[in-house]
């Protein structure tokens, strides 16, 4: 499985790139992680532009769906790329007022419980 990092302004590897299941992947805690008010899912500017370019280079095997993993709730949110383009918002991040987020509800996100497979 080929995976590409995805980036903070500031260099943090925050997720990754699926090249063979075409997703971008990141794991976070729900409880620290997800905006409250209003309930949604946010992504940096700079981890959406990530993906729009890997897609524009790789349009044979372009990112079509985004899934956040919690590793509190074990619970995966999955949203269709097009989707995420069509129903967020920017607004600024709230640790740093000059850097801006894509903001999407939870209403638009699909979720489930995550069983990860136990081998021994």
């Amino acid at each position: 499985m080929a995976q590409i990092a995805l980036f903070t302004n500031d260099y943090r590897a925050i997720g990754h790139i699926d090249t063979e299941l075409r997703i971008a992947h990141k794991s976070v805690k729900q409880m620290t992680h997800q905006l409250q008010v209003p309930p949604a899912w946010t992504y940096d500017e700079s981890i959406i532009n990530q993906i729009f370019k890997y897609n524009r280079d790789n349009s044979e095997q372009s990112v079509t769906h985004l899934v956040i993993q919690t590793t509190d709730t074990n619970l995966r949110y999955t949203i269709s790329f097009d989707d995420f383009c069509d129903k967020a918002y920017m607004q600024a991040w709230r640790q740093n007022k000059n850097q801006m987020q894509y903001v999407c509800l939870l209403t638009h996100w699909s979720h489930n419980q995550f069983n990860q497979m136990k081998l021994f």
